[in-house]
């Protein structure tokens, strides 16, 4: 009796263990097509500008009672990690939390970035604050976008590196 199980289970076992095999491939291959928007901080700048008598701005190293405005210049490497689709960042701006709630900064007209599959892109963005300077430059600095699919993104911002050379 159990010759006859065996034999007549050996073809179940084949198909089960190719369904199985299919399954697998398919995830995998899905796995693979997946990707992201990578974000690397190449150069980062801060500007301190202070207003001088003829109406123009002098660029200073730290806050002081006159100054006016901040302006911050970045350059960026966006990377698209899937080898198959493209990727989309929308309504793209820096994001800033402090006692006073959180404020955000349009950066220069960029709205929208559409990467190709394994597309590397450079972008140097700037963009200016003229409130709550104090506040500003001592919270978390974050760089938000929405993907394709519309979930926010947030990449949070090496504040270290702002700095540093202010000092």
């Amino acid at each position: 009796m159990s010759d006859i199980f065996y034999n007549s289970s050996s073809p179940f076992i084949s198909v089960l263990a190719s369904l199985l095999g299919v399954l697998l491939g398919f995830f995998l291959n899905n796995l693979s097509r997946r990707g992201r928007i990578k974000i690397f901080q190449n150069d980062i700048s801060i500007y301190f500008l202070e207003s001088d008598e003829y109406g123009g701005y002098i660029p200073k190293k730290e806050i002081t009672d006159k100054t006016v405005s901040v302006s911050v210049k970045m350059n960026l490497d966006l990377y698209n990690t899937s080898s198959y689709s493209r990727k989309i960042a929308r309504d793209i701006k820096m994001k800033f939390k402090g006692e006073h709630g959180t404020s955000f900064s349009n950066l220069n007209n960029l709205n929208n970035i559409n990467l190709l599959p394994n597309e590397l892109m450079n972008l140097s963005i700037s963009f200016g604050v003229n409130v709550n300077l104090d506040e500003i430059k001592n919270s978390p600095w974050e760089f938000v976008y929405y993907n394709e699919k519309n979930k926010l993104v947030k990449v949070k911002i090496n504040k270290e590196q702002l700095f540093a050379e202010n000092k």
